[in-house]
């Protein structure tokens, strides 16, 4: 009997946890809570998905997005470019943390915490 693995019943502080030890070590082996978040990650449809593109081996990366159509270009960001893999990997991991847990990371990558888009919508809600 299979189970899926949930990303929305993470408590705060497991994902704290997780988050901290990705920022820590975002390439090699990862404790097996952290690969089942990262397989759910990785295993998202194709559609919109980001990659890192190689520009220059070992030297430049480039974050881009693939369309989930076969035969169809990677669409690079431009301004996304990476002379780190570790920086380029941890670009990701925020932007698909941000997708799957529907907050953003401390700008440290310690933790989760709310947009601040979301706050304000939340306080303009709570003053109707």
């Amino acid at each position: 009997m299979s189970t899926a693995y949930k990303v929305g019943t993470l408590d705060e502080r497991v994902k704290a946890q997780l988050a901290k030890e990705f920022q820590q070590r975002p390439v090699g082996h990862h404790s097996p809570e952290l690969q089942r978040l990262l397989n759910v990650f990785r295993g998202e449809p194709l559609e919109d998905k980001y990659v890192l593109v190689c520009r220059q081996p070992h030297k430049e990366w480039v974050l881009g997005q693939v369309s989930g159509v076969r035969g169809e270009p990677v669409k690079i960001l431009k301004d996304q470019v990476f002379t780190s893999l570790d920086d380029a990997e941890r670009e990701i991991f925020r932007r698909r943390w941000k997708k799957h847990m529907g907050s953003a990371l401390t700008e440290k990558g310690t933790g989760p915490c709310p947009e601040p888009s979301r706050r304000l919508t939340d306080q303009n809600k709570d003053a109707r």
